[in-house]
C-alpha cells in the first residue's frame, strides 16, 4: 500500500506511542515469562480458547505459559488451509490503472475484509480486483491465480475508526477456474482470550503486492490487551505486516487485521525505509521500517460490525454473523483428504478425451477440494480480465476446451487449445542442436517484467520470451524449431491443421491471451489489436508454425497453443506479416534447413526498440493507450552445417516510416537485409549474444552468400 494512502491514519496513531514507550515495552516481553506478564483470569481464558479450538496438548499448556516455543507438527498444514483465504488486492483508479497493490482475506463465503485505507469509498472497491494463489508453489514456480472482482453495490460497509472494510465478491472469477468457495474462508470468532502478551503472532500477506508471504511466528505481542482497547502491538526486527494482512495466533485464529505501526524517523522527524533512505509517497508500507506493528482486534471488529447501520443485501450481514460462530476452518476440512488421497489419480476415471489432453469438470473440481495434500495434476485457469465485470457471466461446459472466453466484439472469439497448468514449461533448450547455443543475455534488466520468483526469462514450450514492460512487447524470444516430419506428423491419424490443433470450428476467431505469470500492466491486450482500426495484424515473433511440433500430439497442440499469449504478439503493419512480401521469414528458415544435417534450428527473433518509433494512439484493456510501434525486426537463425559445423544467419526487415505521423502508410514495403551478428548486436543494445553465435556467424561466407541470394535479401554493413 503506498504510503500516500496511510499517511492520516499512521500519523495519529505514531504521535500517541513514542518511540521510548514501544521500547519499554519491547524491553519488558523480552525479559519476562508470560505468565509473570499476564494475569491467570486470561491465561485460563487462554486455555479455554486453546482447548476449543484443538484440544489442551502439553505443547500448547507450555506454550501458553512462555515455557515451550516449539509447535505440533500440524500446524503447517493448518497454515497451508488458512493461507487460501488470503488474497492479493489490486487496486485500479477510474480509469483501471494498476495503482497499488494491499492484502485482503475471506471472512465468510461471500464477503472480503481489507483495511479502510484501503477502500474508502465503494468506487475503489469497484474498481479493484482480488487474487487467489499468487504465490509459489514447492518448485519454485508460479501457481495459476484465480480472479474476481467485487460487488460494493450487493454489500459494502467500512469503518474509519477501525480501519475496515467489508465488501460482497461476485461469485463468477474473472480469471482462472477455481470457485470462490475453494478458498474458504476465515472466521472471525468475538470471544476474547485468543491470544495474550508476549505470545508470537503469524502474519499471511502480500507485502508490496508480491507473492504470498508468511511472517512466521516473528511478530510478539508488546501490548497489555485490556477490554477497551481496540489494537493489538506486536513487533518484529525483520517480517513486519502489510495493509488488510491477516494476523494469527499459533492455532491459526485470526486475531488482528494489520492496519498500521510506528515508523522509525530520522532526527528530523522523516519516515526510514528499512535501507536507511527516507521514505516517500510512493513508497510502499511493506519497505517502511516500523518499529512496532498493529492490528485491529477480531473481537471489536465484529462487535462493531452488528451495530453498524448494513445497507445493501442483508443476507450477507447474516452470513458474516453466522460466520463468526464454529471453527474456523470447517469449511475447508469439509473437503479434507483421508490417508490415501495421494492414490487419488488411480481411483479417477478417466475422460473419454483424455488423450486429447482435456479433463472432467468433476475432475477439477475434485483436484483442487484435495489440493492441501497431494500435488495437483493440472492446474488450471481462464481467460483475460475484461472490465467492466458486473454483467460478466461464465456457463459451466463439461470440458476445458469448450470453456469460452468473454468478449465485447459480436464474433465468437475463442482461446486456442494450450496448456493450463503453467509450472511445467521448459522453454527454450540451449543444447537442442547437441551444441550448447546459450540464451542471449540481457544487459539491463529494469524494464523487463519478472514473473513472481524474479525471473525475466519466461518460458513456454519449445520457446522462451523476455519482455519489455515499457513498450509491452518482447525484447526477444528464443525458440527450437524442429523441422522432420516425425516431430510435426508424431501421430498420423490425427489433423494438423491451425484449427484443428487450436481445438476451433470455422466460425470461431482465434483470441490471444495474457500470461498471468506477469504482470497484466506489461502486456497489450487482445483487445489493442480488434481495436486498432484495422492497422495491425497480430504478428508471431514465434512462428506457430516453427514450434508445433513434439513426440505426441497433445504436445503439439500445447506448443501450438503457447504462441498465442500476447506477450508473443507484436504490432505488424499488415504487409509485414502476409503473404505479398512472400512470407521472408518462414523461406528463410526453410533455405537454411535444407542446408541443415538435422532438421533443426535454434532462433532468436525480436523487435528493434528505438526510443523514435512511430506512436500508436489505441485501447488497452478499455484504457486509452499510446504504443510506440517498431519499424524493424530481427532474426538470427542457427543451425548445424552438413559437416557438425555450427552456423549463425542474422537478418534485419525494417520500413521507412520516416514520413509517417499517428498512422501507417499500408502500401509500403518492407526492405530485407542480411546483417552480421555484431552489426545487429550493436543496434539492439540491451543483448549481448554468446560468443559461440558471434564465432558462427555466416555474414559475407559462401553459405551466406548462398542464403541471401536464395532470399533476395540485400546485406547491409
Amino acid at each position: 500500500m503506498k504510503l500516500n494512502r496511510i499517511e492520516n491514519f499512521v500519523k495519529p496513531y505514531a504521535k500517541a506511542y513514542a518511540p521510548d514507550f514501544i521500547y519499554k515495552m519491547k524491553k519488558e516481553v523480552n525479559e519476562q515469562k508470560i505468565n509473570d506478564l499476564v494475569s491467570k483470569d486470561r491465561i485460563d481464558l487462554r486455555e479455554k480458547q486453546v482447548i476449543a479450538r484443538e484440544g489442551m496438548s502439553r505443547t500448547a499448556t507450555e506454550r501458553i505459559l512462555g515455557l515451550n516455543d516449539l509447535v505440533d507438527i500440524n500446524y503447517f498444514f493448518r497454515g497451508i488451509e488458512a493461507s487460501r483465504s488470503v488474497c492479493r488486492i489490486i487496486l485500479r483508479d477510474v480509469s483501471l490503472r494498476e495503482v497499488g497493490y494491499a492484502t485482503g482475506f475471506k471472512i465468510s463465503p461471500s464477503l472480503l475484509i481489507t483495511n479502510f485505507h484501503v477502500f474508502e469509498s465503494e468506487q475503489w472497491a469497484r474498481n479493484a480486483i482480488i487474487e487467489f494463489n499468487f504465490e509459489l508453489n514447492s518448485n519454485g514456480n508460479p501457481k495459476p491465480t484465480t480472479r474476481f472482482s467485487l460487488s460494493p453495490d450487493r454489500f459494502f460497509v467500512n469503518n474509519k475508526n477501525l480501519d475496515y472494510a467489508i465488501v460482497a465478491i461476485n461469485p463468477t472469477s474473472v480469471f482462472g477456474l477455481e470457485e470462490l468457495k475453494d478458498f474458504g474462508f476465515l472466521r472471525l470468532n468475538p470471544k476474547l482470550g485468543k491470544i495474550n502478551k508476549g505470545e508470537y503472532a503469524t502474519i499471511i500477506q502480500h507485502p508490496g503486492g508480491q507473492s504470498k508471504q508468511l511472517a512466521i511466528r516473528e511478530n510478539q505481542i508488546i501490548n497489555d490487551i485490556v477490554d477497551d482497547d481496540f489494537t493489538l502491538m506486536y513487533y518484529s526486527d525483520t517480517a513486519q505486516g502489510s495493509s488488510g494482512a491477516p494476523v494469527f495466533n499459533d492455532s491459526w485464529q485470526v486475531v488482528a487485521l494489520h492496519f498500521t505501526g510506528v515508523p522509525r524517523k530520522d532526527e528530523n522527524g522523516n519516515w526510514l525505509l528499512k535501507n536507511g533512505s527516507i521514505a516517500t509517497g510512493l513508497d510502499d508500507d511493506a519497505d517502511v521500517d516500523w518499529i512496532s506493528n498493529s492490528g485491529i482486534r477480531t473481537s471489536k471488529i465484529v462487535n462493531s460490525f452488528i451495530e453498524l447501520e448494513i445497507k445493501g443485501d442483508l443476507s450477507l450481514r447474516q452470513e458474516f454473523i453466522d460466520a463468526s460462530n464454529g471453527e474456523i476452518l470447517s469449511e475447508l476440512r469439509k473437503s479434507e483428504p483421508s490417508d490415501n488421497s495421494n492414490h487419488l489419480q488411480s481411483a479417477i476415471p478417466k475422460s473419454s478425451n483424455s488423450d486429447e489432453g482435456y479433463i472432467d469438470a468433476n475432475l477439477n473440481q475434485l483436484l483442487f477440494q484435495k489440493a492441501i495434500n497431494i500435488p495437483l495434476i493440472f492446474s488450471l485457469h481462464l481467460g483475460d480480465i475484461i472490465p467492466p465485470f458486473n454483467s460478466i457471466s461464465l456457463p459451466k461446459q463439461s470440458t476445458i476446451d469448450q470453456l469460452p472466453s468473454v468478449s465485447f466484439g459480436l464474433e465468437a472469439k475463442k482461446k486456442p487449445f494450450y496448456d493450463l497448468d503453467y509450472s511445467n514449461r521448459k522453454g527454450y533448450d540451449p543444447n537442442f542442436l547437441g551444441v550448447d547455443v546459450p540464451i542471449p543475455k540481457v544487459l539491463n534488466s529494469d524494464n523487463l517484467s519478472k514473473m513472481v520468483n524474479g525471473d525475466y526469462y519466461i518460458p513456454y514450450h519449445k520457446f522462451t520470451i523476455v519482455n519489455n514492460k515499457q513498450r509491452k512487447l518482447a525484447l526477444f524470444t528464443a525458440s527450437n524449431i524442429d523441422g522432420s516430419s516425425a516431430a510435426k506428423n508424431p501421430d498420423p491419424d490425427k489433423v494438423y491443421s491451425r484449427d484443428a490443433l487450436a481445438g476451433l470450428t470455422k466460425s470461431d476467431t482465434e483470441e490471444w491471451f495474457i500470461d498471468p505469470r506477469i504482470p497484466q500492466a506489461d502486456q497489450l491486450s487482445d483487445e489493442f489489436y480488434n481495436k486498432d482500426r484495422m492497422a495491425f495484424d497480430k504478428g508471431h515473433l514465434v512462428r506457430r508454425d516453427d514450434v508445433a511440433w513434439g513426440k505426441d500430439y497433445l504436445e503439439v497442440r500445447y506448443s501450438n497453443g503457447d504462441t498465442f499469449h500476447i506477450t508473443n504478439c507484436s504490432p505488424q503493419v499488415k504487409d509485414f506479416n502476409r503473404s505479398n512480401l512472400g512470407g521472408r521469414w518462414g523461406m528463410l528458415e526453410n533455405t537454411i534447413l535444407n542446408q541443415a544435417k538435422y532438421e533443426k534450428l535454434s532462433v532468436f527473433s525480436g523487435p528493434i526498440l528505438y526510443k523514435s518509433d512511430p506512436i500508436f494512439k489505441g485501447v488497452n484493456f478499455q484504457n486509452s493507450v499510446e504504443i510506440k510501434i517498431p519499424k524493424a525486426y530481427w532474426k538470427i537463425i542457427i543451425a548445424l552445417s552438413e559437416n557438425g559445423i555450427l552456423q549463425s544467419f542474422a537478418f534485419l526487415l525494417s520500413q521507412d516510416l520516416s514520413q509517417v505521423q499517428f498512422e501507417f502508410d499500408l502500401e509500403k514495403q518492407w526492405k530485407g537485409y542480411m546483417v552480421s551478428i555484431s552489426y545487429l548486436e550493436n543496434l539492439i543494445g540491451n543483448i549481448k549474444f554468446d560468443p559461440i553465435v558471434n564465432n558462427a556467424d555466416q555474414f559475407e561466407s559462401e553459405t551466406g552468400v548462398f542464403v541471401l541470394n536464395q532470399s533476395q535479401f540485400e546485406t547491409l554493413k
